[in-house]
């Protein structure tokens, strides 16, 4: 199973004013944390409006009204730290920002399906849909699993031709920019360490070492 580096992010919903993130103000987070001072700004426009990106060699940081994204280029412990602090900070530099969730999450694909996972996929509709020739293209597995103070959302997805796609999402509903704060603060590793404990147990997956 190898890790989809691109789908591992940290995202905060609430009502973000995109306004605050100049590139002076990201600039003085990123110097005042890490030392970087060279950050690359992109600008993307879409059906949304312009969205700015500012990337660093370990992270991307986009601001968005409907929420706060940090998404991950490396896949390494650091980076998943660097990634959480940058967000803690934020939060605590405006706390008053309305916050009403978090979420930490990781992606990967595995190639070669054992017959254990493979088994997974059928389902006892199966012939009737072939009976009938309509034929299945993709199919999600989709968990919810209760954690301490959030939820697990976990899925696997198979589809014609691609190898199989396996999504994980710490999920957590939060009142304020303080609790996610809190809650966030020293937990991405725990649940990097958690979800993989998680694949493997149920699922027989283990991650390439990069």
């Amino acid at each position: 199973m190898r890790p989809v580096v691109e789908n591992w992010n940290i995202v905060v919903t609430g009502l973000w004013n995109t306004a605050i993130f100049s590139p002076q103000w990201v600039g003085e987070r990123l110097k005042e944390l890490f030392g970087i001072s060279h950050i690359n700004l992109e600008f993307v426009t879409d059906a949304r409006g312009t969205q700015v990106k500012f990337s660093t060699e370990r992270f991307t940081l986009v601001p968005q009204a409907a929420g706060l994204i940090v998404a991950m280029k490396q896949i390494d412990n650091e980076c998943l730290e660097w990634g959480e602090r940058l967000v803690s900070n934020i939060l605590q530099t405006l706390p008053h920002t309305p916050v009403n969730a978090f979420g930490v999450n990781f992606a990967f694909i595995e190639e070669e399906l054992s017959s254990d996972l493979g088994s997974l996929f059928r389902l006892s509709d199966d012939i009737r849909l072939a009976d009938h020739n309509y034929e299945t293209v993709s199919l999600s597995i989709r968990r919810s699993l209760r954690l301490e103070y959030g939820r697990l959302n976990a899925m696997l997805t198979m589809t014609d031709g691609q190898p199989l796609s396996v999504r994980l999402n710490f999920h957590h509903d939060v009142p304020n920019a303080e609790t996610a704060r809190t809650r966030l603060t020293n937990s991405t590793l725990s649940y990097k360490a958690y979800g993989l404990t998680f694949l493997e147990n149920v699922y027989g997956l283990t991650m390439e070492e990069e």
